[in-house]
Order: C-alpha cells, then sequence, then structure tokens
C-alpha cells in the first residue's frame, strides 16, 4: 500500500464533511423556497433577504464543524461523540436563550445563534458584521488548529 499523508487524510475528511454540508444546505434552500412559494398567501416578501437568510445556514453548520473538529482532537478518546456534540449545541443554545430573556449584548457574543437571528436577516437584509466576523474568527481558528493538531497527533490503532 502506499502511505497517505496526514495532510491528505484531514483534507479528505473536511471536504466529504463540507460536500455533506453542501447537499444539506441546498436541500433546506429548495424546500424553504417552494415554502415561501406557497404559503406567502399573497403577501410580498424581498427575495434577497431570504437569499441572505438562506446563506447563513452554511456558515452556521461550517462553526459546529469547525468547533467539532477541533474538539474532536483535543480529547484523546471519546466514549460518545454524540453526548459531547449534543452538549455542545444545547449549552450554546440555552446561553441564547439566556442571552434573549435578560436582554444581554455580551452574552450573544459566545453563542453562534445570536450571530446569525433571522428577524434581523429577514427584515432589514444585513448581517451583524462585528458577530458575523466573529463566526469566521472561529471558523479560521478552529480549522487551523484541528489541522496542526491533526498533523502532530499520534493515532492509536485498535
Amino acid at each position: 500500500t502506499k502511505p497517505v499523508s496526514r495532510t491528505k487524510i484531514y483534507l479528505s475528511k473536511f471536504f466529504a464533511a463540507m460536500l455533506s454540508l453542501f447537499i444539506t444546505s441546498l436541500a433546506v434552500a429548495i424546500g424553504s423556497f417552494m415554502a415561501v412559494v406557497l404559503f406567502s398567501g399573497g403577501e410580498s416578501y424581498e427575495v434577497s433577504h431570504i437569499l441572505r437568510f438562506l446563506i447563513t445556514l452554511p456558515i452556521f453548520q461550517l462553526v459546529f464543524l469547525s468547533l467539532g473538529m477541533i474538539i474532536s482532537l483535543l480529547f484523546r478518546r471519546v466514549r460518545s461523540v454524540l453526548s459531547l456534540s449534543m452538549g455542545l449545541v444545547i449549552g450554546l443554545y440555552v446561553i441564547s436563550s439566556i442571552r434573549g430573556l435578560i436582554d444581554s449584548e455580551l452574552l450573544g457574543y459566545f453563542t453562534p445563534f445570536y450571530h446569525f437571528e433571522p428577524g434581523e436577516i429577514l427584515v432589514n437584509g444585513q448581517y451583524n458584521l462585528v458577530l458575523f466576523l466573529i463566526s469566521l474568527g472561529i471558523i479560521t481558528v478552529s480549522l487551523v488548529g484541528s489541522f496542526l493538531l491533526y498533523k502532530r497527533r499520534d493515532i492509536h490503532s485498535l
């Protein structure tokens, strides 16, 4: 067999995950447009605002994908990936809910659920630039960090 570099393995895993993310986002976008057309009831809507909102889905998913990649490399052995990922998502959602209850702008910086506020995007047709850049920063740092960790990691065999 030919040896395969860790870079190639990492990129293969990343692009496979990106393909899955893209297919999911495309299916949601098609379904959403069909729902808007079918159930708009003659009300007018701004197509550009809906498009901008649908573009947030792959970015939002990429935040969790990149966080998942780096977290998976920080722990040596995880018994259940599902419990770890569900804990992360639910924890960040709870932070977002608490932020809404106490109306704290500060807590919004810690959760991607607030970074892409649907009402803001659909009504005004724009992102909060600071929160958008925070999300891009999380994605960049997580992906670069996970790549560097993966290149140095010892992979245990069974």
